[in-house]
């Protein structure tokens, strides 16, 4: 059987602490990160007119989320939806959702339908209608 001597386990124990304190750190800077994504997705969506759209589902657990940002076409008014998608096994967070869907909508993953000549509440409405379907 091997002991560890005094300063031996002081050294040890301080390396813990310095661990911990590290990884503490490292979360903390991680936290920092997303609230500046999350400000930069809200802010981007705001100037371009995305809207959202959140369908959690039964009991917090699953749902959707949906951005969508009407324009004019050639062929006339279109509709650009994009989805965030949880897991019927993961709580629903509409933060994570709604970052999520704005990115997609950014990076152009999206579907374009055909809205006709209706105001936005009407688009809205219609989305949560087929989304409800699911």
């Amino acid at each position: 059987m091997q002991f560890l001597t005094k300063d031996a386990l002081d050294a040890h124990i301080v390396t813990k602490q310095q661990e911990k304190k590290v990884v503490q750190e490292a979360n903390k800077s991680m936290l920092e990160m997303q609230k500046d994504e999350s400000a930069y997705l809200v802010e981007y969506a705001k100037e371009t007119d995305v809207h959202i759209v959140h369908m959690p589902g039964y009991h917090g657990k699953g749902g959707f989320t949906v951005a969508y940002r009407q324009h004019l076409s050639g062929t006339g008014k279109m509709v650009d939806i994009a989805v965030a998608y949880c897991s019927d096994k993961d709580t629903y967070s509409k933060r994570v959702g709604r970052n999520i869907a704005i990115s997609n909508i950014m990076e152009e993953r999206v579907i374009t339908l055909p809205v006709g000549e209706k105001h936005q509440y009407d688009t809205e409405s219609n989305i949560r209608y087929f989304f409800s379907k699911f």
